[in-house]
């Protein structure tokens, strides 16, 4: 099975949700990057700019602004009444939210006002830097460098170090809420944390 894992990163530069055509827009790249580092292209790297520092994370996203296959009459009743322009982003922001595996939740709803309510409909997926795909990928980067020391290849190994400790801070100076105590997904629209979802557990041994 890892031996067809490894072939289908080779080939098609992620893992496929399915073994046929259709969902290959999305893959299941967090469940499977501390096995093979090039299944995190689908983790989109998002740099942004806060109190003067800047930070760079990752978050979910895709380019397909198109009803999900799989759900497809569902999505275009959704879109209903909104505008061509709405609608394409309502459907990146479904395949979104089901490239992340929490498909679905209200965890990626934002609201008009940017706060984390409502429905289906508010689904923003693509403006939440989530704790735990940020977690997942300090976690593979610390994996990766043992991986390099093991072989010898002390540049390479310095190298997922320096990656695993340039994420680490700004999980600490973003997604850290010392007031709850607690580490929290990052609303992009209201550049605060999202306070509806607590994921810290995750984080400890990241």
């Amino acid at each position: 099975m890892i031996q067809n894992f490894l072939y289908l990163v080779n080939r098609y530069g992620f893992i496929p949700n399915g073994a046929i055509e259709l969902p290959w827009i999305k893959s299941f790249s967090e469940e499977l990057c501390p096995l093979w580092s090039r299944s995190t292209a689908s983790a989109c790297r998002t740099a942004l700019t806060l109190n003067g520092a800047q930070h760079v994370l990752n978050r979910y996203h895709v380019q397909v602004g198109s009803p999900r296959p799989e759900s497809y009459t569902d999505d275009l009743e959704l879109a209903e009444g909104l505008t061509e322009d709405r609608k394409e982003q309502l459907w990146v922001e479904l395949k979104v939210g089901a490239e992340s595996g929490w498909d679905f939740t209200s965890r990626w709803y934002v609201d008009r006002d940017g706060h984390n309510n409502g429905t289906l409909g508010d689904t923003r997926t693509s403006q939440i830097l989530p704790t735990d795909l940020n977690a997942l990928l300090c976690l593979t980067e610390k994996t990766l460098a043992s991986f390099h020391r093991i072989l010898g290849d002390g540049d390479s190994a310095a190298q997922h170090d320096q990656a695993a400790a340039r994420r680490l801070e700004p999980i600490e100076s973003l997604l850290w809420d010392a007031e709850r105590g607690a580490w929290f997904d990052f609303n992009l629209v209201t550049h605060s944390i999202q306070p509806g979802t607590c994921l810290g557990p995750v984080l400890f041994w990241a």
